[in-house]
């Protein structure tokens, strides 16, 4: 029964996937990040979930209907080559585990063509100024519905068990992990789990933020203050240190390095008193940072101690044979019983030199992209992107101290779309100048002529 009305449903939104393609590519944001784990699990072969296949869907709907004059510009290569880094990895992680965990390591590889994936479907869907912001609407308000959920399932674990990974730890499964836990002490897991549902709001709240206050136009501004105030409240009900962080990071860049530092510095007024009148958020914060005795939580010293360990556990398994290519994260996981919880040792264990190499250029190159627009585009919207851009670099770049947020698909997804939307933005101002420069050159020929 179930079966029939997910297949029913998924039917009517390939419909709708062809009719209306860019409301298809809004849905690859909400289809995953709200995606009932646990009463579709093992519903498909294999595990297959619904949401990889609408994926692969809408990239298979734009590349046969509406490649025709898409521009792959070099974001999209490069979402490649992030991609072709991770692969190769996970594929001497094959050869290392002797192909005792291929369905898993060939799920994280698939996993991980999200990211190409996404930016080609964007590429050929989201071009101008207005598809940009209308992308942004539907992308927020997908971030904001997940962060609602992931609240929603704080007070209510029982009846939205659904959406819990079903996944075990000590144990427990993931509803028994809440429901055992005091609720003060519990963190939004949502359907992505807690790191990745705070990676999200993260970016997003960056996003947000930094798009409303560059003054872009009045609808879209009074409707991302919106999201950004819902997603900042999801942020802090993730109550992950790292993302929280990042946050705070890219607030601090904007106070200094940008023109708009007094609004912000306003805001960051506001919120303060807003969470002193807000007490819960206040005291899951502070207990996320002094722990609580015999609780679930630790101090964050120890849990930075604990990271510590865990990265010397890495240095004492190094072994010059994974150099070149890495061993991906799942074989990772599976010979050391640990991630790496650094984006950096990451970037190195899962995918060697290449994969180091692929981290440098990602963040390189998408601050040569904010650095190129800020200069050209003078316009609010074009100093908006680029400010975005920016500060999610710097959100993510903290934030990956102690989370492999650059080698995870859902927050590169949303980092890849930020830096497509910026090259996008170069090449249309650089078209509209051209433009101007050719109606100038026209006028003034027509002038000589008449003198």
């Amino acid at each position: 029964m179930i079966l029939s009305i997910v297949i029913t449903f998924f039917g009517l939104a390939s419909i709708i996937g062809i009719l209306r393609p860019r409301l298809g590519a809004v849905l690859l944001w909400l289809f995953p990040w709200v995606y009932p784990n646990t009463l579709l699990y093992n519903t498909l072969p294999f595990n297959i979930r619904f949401d990889d296949l609408w994926v692969m869907y809408m990239f298979v709907v734009c590349f046969l209907l509406y490649r025709q004059g898409t521009v792959l510009g070099k974001v999209f290569w490069l979402s490649v080559f992030w991609w072709v880094a991770l692969f190769i990895g996970n594929l001497v992680g094959v050869i290392i585990t002797g192909g005792e965990i291929l369905i898993p390591i060939f799920k994280s590889a698939t996993k991980s063509m999200y990211v190409p994936f996404t930016t080609y479907v964007l590429s050929c869907l989201v071009n101008d100024e207005k598809q940009t912001g209308d992308h942004l609407r539907g992308l927020s308000l997908a971030g904001v519905i997940a962060g609602v959920l992931g609240i929603a399932m704080i007070y209510l674990p029982g009846p939205l068990s659904v959406f819990l990974i079903p996944q075990y730890w000590q144990g427990y499964n993931a509803e028994e992990m809440v429901e055992f836990s005091a609720e003060l002490v519990r963190r939004t897991q949502g359907a992505v789990g807690t790191m990745t549902l705070a990676t999200i709001t993260m970016c997003l709240s960056v996003a947000t933020l930094m798009m409303v206050i560059h003054q872009i136009g009045r609808k879209l501004r009074v409707f991302l203050s919106i999201m950004c105030l819902l997603l900042l409240v999801s942020l802090a009900y993730t109550n992950t240190r790292g993302a929280i962080a990042g946050f705070i990071a890219a607030m601090l860049w904007g106070i200094i390095f940008t023109k708009k530092r007094g609004t912000l510095i306003l805001l960051a007024f506001l919120g303060a008193i807003m969470l002193a009148w807000q007490g819960e958020i206040v005291q899951r914060i502070m207990i996320r940072i002094t722990g609580r005795p015999g609780g679930p939580t630790t101090p964050i010293w120890e849990g930075m101690e604990t990271r510590l360990r865990v990265w010397n556990t890495f240095v004492e398994h190094f072994n010059p044979v994974y150099v070149m290519f890495g061993m991906g994260m799942i074989t990772s996981q599976y010979l050391t019983k640990a991630t790496a919880h650094n984006a950096y040792i990451g970037a190195f264990v899962y995918g060697g030199l290449l994969g180091v190499v692929s981290l440098v250029i990602v963040i390189a190159y998408a601050i040569s992209l904010a650095k190129r627009l800020r200069a050209i585009g003078v316009d609010p919207f074009s100093q908006a992107l680029a400010a975005t851009l920016t500060a999610m670099v710097v959100a993510m770049m903290v934030n990956g101290m102690v989370l492999e947020n650059f080698q995870q698909y859902t927050g590169m997804q949303i980092y890849f779309a930020m830096m497509l939307f910026v090259e996008n933005r170069i090449r249309q101002v650089q078209s509209e100048q051209e433009a101007w420069l050719d109606t100038y050159a026209e006028s003034a020929e027509q002038l000589q002529g008449a003198v």
